[in-house]
């Protein structure tokens, strides 16, 4: 019984959860890393697996990148993202990401509550423990296209001024959605489109020890979005749309590098993420966040030149329903 009102609690959050509605299982994030931030990664650019939140995110990598994550989440459901991405001749980036989350074992619990006779109800109790209840599962998977391009421009303002250099990614997501639960289901299209404007603040306040800041804006579910289910019914995924910054300062001298990232939407106006990351010696990655009253780890281990040019990465956070852990690897080539 304990296992059913949690599955029952889970399956009400990832329903309305904080991505909103039919869409709320891809709020588990798509990396270890992402989720490790808070993920407030509206501005996070070089990093392929941020595209769930801003569709350019991407444009700057070279080569063809990877990764995968999974989590179980409270015992009760599997979860997983998968994806890669790869530049073309012309620089374009494109990608394919795939995230499901799967829930199985959900008893069904016939009503019995049309049976006003206590001891034909008693009976109808019995009768059905000895013979064992049926089972469904819930099934939530999306499939996203990404498609994204770094543009440069040359920001000149005017005499004895220096010209100031940006860097403008921007990008696009087409998700093709699919729900499954119990004999219900439901399929539909999202469509989201981001950019950010990235420059180095040396070159605006002339201090050479400064560092990278970028700004992100994300619109969700272009025109707003909407699950088509067999029984008639129509869910719609609002429109609402993500900004926010980072600001990422080397620290040489120490064999270091710092991020801070701030992200909020209009979808959940009070709602504020906020990310934290190291870089130490190229090698250990450390990240930290605050997102929905929760807060979130990593911890990344760089293995290019020892195992595989890549990283693997254990995150965690804490909730209401129990400790969340997630294991991820990313790669490049």
């Amino acid at each position: 019984m304990i296992r059913i009102l949690l599955i029952a609690v889970f399956l009400y959050s990832i329903s309305f959860g904080q991505q909103g509605f039919a869409d709320a299982f891809q709020s588990f994030g798509t990396s270890a890393r992402m989720a490790g931030l808070g993920q407030a990664v509206v501005a996070d650019f070089g990093h392929d697996a941020s595209y769930i939140i801003n569709p350019s995110a991407s444009s700057s990598l070279s080569g063809t990148n990877g990764y995968a994550l999974y989590i179980n989440q409270f015992g009760m459901a599997e979860y997983g993202a998968l994806g890669f991405s790869k530049t073309t001749p012309n620089s374009w980036r494109w990608g394919l990401h795939g995230i499901g989350v799967f829930i199985d074992n959900i008893l069904e619990r016939p009503d019995l509550r049309t049976i006003t006779d206590l001891e034909i109800r008693r009976d109808s109790i019995r009768t059905l423990v000895a013979q064992g209840f049926t089972s469904f599962s819930d099934l939530e998977s999306s499939l996203t296209f990404n498609l994204a391009k770094e543009f440069n421009y040359d920001l000149d303002l005017g005499w004895q001024m220096e010209i100031i250099p940006l860097r403008i990614p921007v990008g696009m997501n087409i998700h093709l959605m699919h729900k499954n639960l119990h004999n219900i289901q439901g399929s539909g299209i999202g469509i989201d489109m981001g950019t950010m404007v990235i420059t180095n603040l040396k070159k605006v306040f002339f201090f050479d020890w400064m560092g990278d800041f970028a700004f992100g804006l994300t619109g969700k579910h272009l025109f707003g979005s909407r699950i088509f289910w067999n029984t008639e019914r129509q869910d719609l995924i609002p429109m609402h749309v993500i900004w926010g910054w980072s600001y990422r300062q080397p620290m040489p001298w120490a064999g270091t590098e710092l991020r801070v990232f701030r992200q909020r939407n209009t979808l959940y106006s009070g709602e504020v993420n906020i990310g934290f990351e190291a870089i130490i010696k190229s090698r250990v990655i450390l990240q930290a966040g605050y997102r929905a009253e929760s807060f979130q780890g990593n911890i990344e281990i760089n293995l290019a030149g020892l195992l595989f040019p890549g990283k693997i990465g254990y995150g965690f956070s804490d909730h209401e329903l129990g400790m969340v852990h997630r294991l991820g690897v990313e790669f490049g080539i």
